[in-house]
């Protein structure tokens, strides 16, 4: 490879702090100085707020490039391509990027796929106009598709086989009590692995040949004549007494699982020399080694019918949801890059097989590929962009590239089917070289000596030499094998401590009191340092309320990651009450909580608990004549008012109205799934707290000036997986899968033993990495925080580890460890002060919070159709995408015909049209001949047919399927129109249209008794046309013919101006 190509595909491995991100904003600069359009430049990254900051960094250097000669030099100094610039240059550049923003192609993996679906979705067989299901939809989803799935069990046997497939499998998974939420749980990590494997990788199990009757017998025969070891006054030691009776009692009851779990014969599968301080002797060995094939045998046929039955259960399944997807036009993030993807790397995939043009489809050539956090990314996501990435680091003359920065000590999402070896392995698949950035920018010196000293040996830690935790010490030495020794870029205070937490009294539990150790930490930090950031970083979701509220209750500004639920303020709480009585009036308890709120007053309601019905049907009428967001923004003037409610409760409440406006497009006049959004949505306070509280993976690409990690003593590994799978190749399918038998099932074969043993490595390493990824948050301050272990180390837990590699030994009291260079003053003074009283407050960027709707109301004529009033059947009717793909393929057929009786088009050819945009045949040729039926009957073809004459005489010329998009006056302000006429005839004289006759499809089935009710039904949409083209064409309504062209039936039918 060239120096020049070297220059143009970079490989980066970037340790935490080290400037992945400048690194990459450098990158996509460079490109742009050098004359690279902003569209052929794709940035990726893991999540929008990363999109965001990368956006941000480019736009931010180039403000600063602009005025600061100092800064354009730094920026020419990191160029790959080009030379220096002058300010001139940086402020053209600047300008053209901001007056194209929208051509910037800075997203997340997920937005670009999404953004591929929807360009290529009629070719992904996906539904047509399908959109994002988030939140309540995407459970709804799966809860129809279950119900559906159970609806379908065949008899009794097939339901009592599902019960004990599901039973065997969450039994000891820790599914919880709700059978549902089990159920959920099992096809959601099932599908997973269902999908990224072939059915050939459930067939991974083999069991051994059965042990023959006679020999079984002969065996019990040996055990219960084998002497026990025995004490030395000659007493039989009772736990081998025991042990044996036991083993003869579930061999006769032929309980070979029972049998497995005795401790005797656990210790001679696992190959332990001793049971209760005895040596196991050689014909104990043996004989229980022959019962440990049987047992093998048995449990091992076992879980073949359990794999076979997963599968079973799991094809039905899917394809179950898959109708019900369809049929919503709902899908999940996850399934869109499985559509784009190859089923195996180095196979094209479905846009390359089906030669479809990408760039076309996208309006821009995508020459140049960046690639942040790549650790993060998911086998079944690189295969979408290999193809791509392989095509630029081949191409030779320059005018592409290749960027990519990550780091395997910050995976992290392996729950997320993350693989670090992708990376790990990236270099040799592209002949890249990678490059090792290790010098870091954000943390002291203090923090990144703590690093060293709990990474930089790791597999050293005495916790890795318990029994049994042969994946612990594994994982430790791959860990350790890809860390090198940190570097400060700059010199910055510091502090670095190891506490410990009083012991727990009573019933209190274990982490009680680390958590009540975090709070007064974090009061302590706060009043110490009030300018600072703090972070307090967690494993798990479990306990963030409860230290938020903790902390709130000291008066501190705290927030979760991306701000916190709007349920933490008492007028949102009365609204979604509110909401809650109008789907369920007989609900006492929403109507007590209401009691103590103005709301119900605004509605004309005195007494709730005595009007829960009127108050609910006083609810359910506004929502039906003015939509949601409406609805909340009317109640606001009384939460602004009331004294009850405090200056955080109106801020919130506005916030919630925001919400309700962007909730308006969904459709329905329930309100349970707005209450549900609500509830689980966070909202960022309009001035962001300075305290944050989050689990470590939200964490990731943030700093804080102190960071405090209060979860460190649970274990490395759980070991509750539902499935245990491996994949050979990073970039391929799973090879193998099976339903995760147990520890002690898995060692019964040695290719279960290592498929098990490589589960819980990846699983260790993955929280070796959580623990890395903490650590690294922290500028200046870093407390860590245990558990009171009554001078234990904390086994293989990060507790442990942290005490064993930073030297607590003997170490008692609240500080157990405390970094030598730390410094009592932490912060950096400048960064510590206060502003002044009398400074201006800086300028929040974003929007404020409003009461309005941030946009325009938008409209469409579609929506218009059957008027204000709509009948309980066509609210509650499911929608059906069978008739939508079928109207679409009617609409592209009948697009050829300019004048009908003018044009001789081979079938063959709109049939091929038809299939360019919907695959199923069948479909396509019914509704081939549905046009040529419609087109045969005297009246259709007439009204397709060139006008005579006319106002006037001119030329006629038809428009089809022409869109819009239009701002026209409605009752309460301007509105927003977008829309697409089937077919317009216009008319022109001397360049100025002088009539006009809109033409709109319908394939309702219409007769003599029905087709009033159904003009009626279609009027509100023509007439919504008719305003759009008058204001389009400068034509007066009056001038506008409107049709509609029942084209089963053969009927049109003239809409006038006022009907």
């Amino acid at each position: 490879m060239s120096e020049h190509e070297k220059r143009c595909h970079r490989i980066f491995l970037a340790s935490a702090g080290t400037g992945k991100t400048y690194r990459l904003s450098g990158r996509f600069l460079d490109l742009l100085l050098a004359g690279a359009k902003p569209r052929s430049i794709l940035a990726t990254t893991f999540t929008r707020k990363a999109a965001g900051e990368i956006l941000d960094r480019v736009l931010k250097r180039l403000v600063e490039a602009v005025d600061d000669g100092k800064q354009r030099k730094e920026l020419a100094s990191c160029r790959d391509f080009g030379s220096s610039f002058e300010s001139e240059g940086a402020l053209n550049l600047l300008a053209n990027l901001v007056r194209r923003l929208d051509r910037f192609e800075v997203r997340t993996l997920d937005s670009f796929f999404i953004h591929l679906g929807r360009l290529f979705a009629l070719d992904l067989d996906l539904a047509p106009q399908w959109s994002v299901a988030q939140g309540p939809e995407a459970d709804e989803v799966t809860a129809e598709a279950l119900a559906a799935l159970l609806e379908e069990l065949d008899g009794p046997d097939d339901e009592a086989q599902f019960a004990e497939l599901l039973r065997e499998i969450t039994a000891s998974k820790g599914a919880g009590r709700s059978v549902h939420r089990a159920l959920i749980q099992l096809v959601e990590r099932g599908r997973d692995v269902f999908l990224d494997s072939s059915p050939e990788a459930w067939n991974c199990v083999h069991p051994g040949p059965a042990v023959e009757p006679e020999l079984l017998a002969e065996t019990r025969a040996t055990i219960e004549s084998l002497p026990v070891p025995k004490k030395k006054d000659g007493e039989e030691v009772q736990n081998w007494k025991k042990a044996r009776e036991n083993i003869l009692d579930l061999l006769d009851q032929e309980d070979w699982k029972g049998l497995l779990g005795l401790g005797l014969v656990g210790k001679v599968l696992h190959g332990e020399p001793k049971f209760s301080s005895r040596d196991i002797e050689l014909p104990w060995v043996d004989a229980i080694g022959v019962l440990l094939r049987q047992i093998g045998h048995v449990l091992h046929s076992s879980l073949v019918v359990r794999n076979e039955r997963i599968v079973e259960l799991l094809t039905r399944y899917e394809k179950l949801l898959q109708d019900v997807k369809r049929d919503r036009g709902l899908y999940e993030f996850a399934d869109i890059p499985r559509a784009l993807a190859p089923r195996e790397p180095g196979t094209p995939g479905p846009i390359a097989g089906r030669d479809l043009d990408l760039a076309y489809r996208l309006d821009a050539t995508l020459d140049h590929l960046l690639l942040d956090e790549f650790q993060d990314t998911a086998p079944v996501q690189w295969r979408v962009l290999s193809e791509m990435a392989e095509n630029i680091c081949a191409d030779g003359s320059g005018e592409q590239s290749f960027f990519c920065v990550g780091d395997v000590k910050q995976s992290i999402y392996g729950w997320r089917s993350a693989e670090p070896r992708l990376l790990e392995g990236l270099s040799k698949h592209l002949n890249v070289k990678g490059e090792a950035l290790k010098k870091n920018y954000r943390s002291s010196g203090v923090i990144l000596d703590t690093v060293n000293q709990v990474f930089q040996s790791l597999s050293s830690s005495s916790v890795f030499e318990e029994k049994g935790k042969q994946a612990h010490l594994q994982a430790a030495q791959q860990f350790e094998r890809t860390f090198e020794e940190h570097e400060a870029g700059a010199d910055l205070p510091g502090a670095a401590e190891l506490r410990q937490a009083r012991p727990a009294v009573g019933d209190e539990k274990d982490w009680m009191p680390v958590i009540e150790l975090a709070a007064e930490r974090v009061v302590a930090l706060a009043r110490e340092c009030p300018e600072a950031t703090i972070g307090v970083l967690l494993r798990a979701n479990k306990v963030i309320p409860r230290l938020i509220a903790k902390l709130q209750m000291e008066g501190l500004p705290v927030s979760g990651e991306g701000g916190n639920p709007l349920t933490d303020s008492a007028a949102v709480l009365h609204l979604l009450s509110l909401l809650h009585l109008a789907d369920h009036p007989s609900d006492t308890m929403a109507a007590f909580h209401l009691s103590s709120s103005p709301l119900p007053a605004v509605l004309g309601c005195a007494d709730v608990m005595e009007d829960r019905m009127a108050l609910s049907r006083s609810v359910r009428e506004k929502l039906a004549e003015c939509g949601l967001g409406q609805l909340c923004a009317d109640l606001e003037p009384a939460v602004r008012e009331h004294s009850a409610y405090s200056e955080w409760d109106r801020r919130r409440y506005r916030q919630l109205c925001d919400v309700a406006f962007a909730w308006a497009e969904h459709p329905g006049l329930r309100a349970d799934r707005f209450v549900d959004l609500v509830r689980a949505h966070k909202v960022e306070v309009p001035a962001a707290a300075r305290i944050k509280v989050m689990t470590v993976h939200a964490s990731k690409g943030l700093e804080f000036d102190a960071v405090i990690l209060p979860e460190l003593d649970g274990s490395l590994a759980t070991n509750r997986w539902t499935f245990l799978v491996n994949r050979p190749d990073p970039r391929g399918m799973l090879m193998t899968a099976t339903i995760n038998p147990s520890k002690d099932v898995a060692a019964l074969d040695p290719s279960l033993s290592q498929l098990y043993l490589d589960q819980s490595m990846r699983e260790v390493r993955e929280a070796l990495c959580v623990l890395y990824v903490g650590m690294t948050r922290a500028k200046h301050r870093l407390e860590m925080l245990v558990r009171d272990r009554k001078g234990k180390d904390g086994g293989t837990s990060p507790a442990g580890i942290l005490r064993t590699m930073l030297g607590t030994d003997g170490a008692d009291g609240t500080v157990l460890w405390r970094h030598g260079d730390s410094t009592d003053s932490w912060l950096p003074e400048e960064q510590n002060e206060p502003a002044p009283a009398n400074a201006p407050e800086k300028p929040l960027l974003g929007l404020a919070v409003t009461a309005g709707p941030r946009r325009l109301p938008r409209r469409s004529p579609s929506s218009e159709e059957g008027g204000w009033v709509q009948s309980g059947a066509t609210l509650l009717a499911p929608p059906s995408n069978t008739g939508t793909r079928f109207g679409l393929v009617v609409h592209r057929y009948l697009q050829e015909y300019e004048w009908p009786a003018e044009a001789e088009l081979d079938e063959d050819a709109l049939l091929a049209l038809g299939l360019s945009i919907e695959p199923d045949e069948a479909l396509c040729r019914d509704a081939l001949a549905y046009v040529k039926r419609a087109l045969d009957t005297s009246d259709i073809r007439a009204a397709l047919g060139r006008p005579d004459g006319g106002s006037g005489g001119g030329e006629w010329e038809v428009w089809c399927e022409r869109d819009y998009c239009l701002v026209l006056p409605g009752d309460s302000g301007p509105v927003t129109w977008c829309g697409s006429f089937d077919r317009v005839i216009v008319q022109r004289k001397d360049g100025a249209y002088v009539s006009a006759i809109i033409q709109d499809y319908k394939t309702d089935r219409v007769d003599d008794d029905n087709l009033e009710e159904r003009v009626a039904h279609y009027t509100p949409q023509l007439l919504a046309y008719r305003q759009a083209l008058a204001s389009m064409t400068g034509l007066a309504q009056e001038a506008i013919g409107a049709q509609l062209l029942f084209l089963g039936s053969g009927i049109v039918s003239e809409v006038g101006p006022s009907d």
